[in-house]
Protein backbone atom coordinates (compact mmCIF):
# COMPACT_ATOMS: atom_id res chain seq x y z
CA UNK A 1 0.00 0.00 0.00
CA UNK A 2 2.71 2.47 0.68
CA UNK A 3 4.85 1.28 -1.99
CA UNK A 4 1.54 2.12 -4.63
CA UNK A 5 1.43 5.45 -3.20
CA UNK A 6 4.41 6.44 -3.31
CA UNK A 7 5.13 5.27 -7.42
CA UNK A 8 1.41 7.19 -7.59
CA UNK A 9 3.17 10.51 -5.79
CA UNK A 10 6.33 9.74 -8.26
CA UNK A 11 4.21 9.99 -11.56
CA UNK A 12 2.66 13.29 -10.22
CA UNK A 13 5.40 14.78 -9.46
CA UNK A 14 7.44 13.44 -13.16
CA UNK A 15 5.80 16.33 -15.01
CA UNK A 16 6.72 19.00 -12.49
CA UNK A 17 10.46 18.62 -13.15
CA UNK A 18 10.18 19.50 -16.46
CA UNK A 19 13.20 17.56 -17.28
CA UNK A 20 13.29 16.11 -20.86
CA UNK A 21 13.26 12.04 -20.67
CA UNK A 22 12.56 12.05 -16.99
CA UNK A 23 12.71 8.86 -15.18
CA UNK A 24 12.16 8.62 -11.50
CA UNK A 25 11.57 4.99 -10.34
CA UNK A 26 11.09 3.81 -7.13
CA UNK A 27 13.95 1.15 -6.63
CA UNK A 28 13.14 0.22 -3.05
CA UNK A 29 11.69 1.63 0.06
CA UNK A 30 12.20 -0.04 3.30
CA UNK A 31 9.31 -0.26 5.95
CA UNK A 32 12.01 -0.78 9.06
CA UNK A 33 14.20 2.17 8.25
CA UNK A 34 11.83 4.47 6.26
CA UNK A 35 14.63 4.30 3.57
CA UNK A 36 12.94 5.61 -0.05
CA UNK A 37 16.02 4.64 -2.52
CA UNK A 38 14.96 6.14 -6.12
CA UNK A 39 16.40 6.05 -9.58
CA UNK A 40 16.25 9.51 -10.72
CA UNK A 41 17.47 10.36 -14.40
CA UNK A 42 17.15 12.92 -17.31
CA UNK A 43 18.45 16.35 -18.21
CA UNK A 44 17.40 19.85 -18.37
CA UNK A 45 17.36 21.39 -21.77
CA UNK A 46 17.67 24.40 -20.83
CA UNK A 47 20.43 24.19 -18.01
CA UNK A 48 23.21 21.81 -16.70
CA UNK A 49 21.10 21.02 -13.71
CA UNK A 50 21.43 17.66 -12.30
CA UNK A 51 18.46 15.46 -11.43
CA UNK A 52 19.69 15.15 -8.39
CA UNK A 53 19.20 18.74 -7.44
CA UNK A 54 15.26 17.80 -7.06
CA UNK A 55 16.13 14.86 -4.80
CA UNK A 56 14.81 17.49 -1.25
CA UNK A 57 11.71 18.04 -3.54
CA UNK A 58 10.71 14.97 -4.09
CA UNK A 59 11.55 13.81 -0.92
CA UNK A 60 9.29 16.88 0.62
CA UNK A 61 6.49 15.99 -2.12
CA UNK A 62 6.16 12.34 -1.30
CA UNK A 63 6.99 12.78 2.58
CA UNK A 64 3.80 15.39 2.68
CA UNK A 65 1.28 12.80 0.52
CA UNK A 66 2.23 9.44 1.70
CA UNK A 67 2.23 10.27 5.57
CA UNK A 68 4.88 7.36 5.82
CA UNK A 69 7.80 7.81 8.38
CA UNK A 70 10.01 8.47 5.60
CA UNK A 71 13.63 9.15 6.42
CA UNK A 72 15.72 10.30 3.11
CA UNK A 73 15.43 9.78 -0.45
CA UNK A 74 18.33 9.20 -2.61
CA UNK A 75 19.15 9.54 -5.99
CA UNK A 76 20.60 6.35 -7.67
CA UNK A 77 21.40 4.91 -10.83
CA UNK A 78 20.41 1.05 -11.07
CA UNK A 79 23.45 -1.16 -11.61
CA UNK A 80 23.97 -1.71 -15.09
CA UNK A 81 21.56 1.10 -16.72
CA UNK A 82 23.05 4.26 -18.11
CA UNK A 83 20.48 7.58 -19.54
Amino acid sequence: AVTASITTVLAEVRPLLHIDHCRIELVRFSYDSGLLDLAIEGSCSDCNVSPATFTPAISANVKMKVHAALTTVEDTVPHGRTG
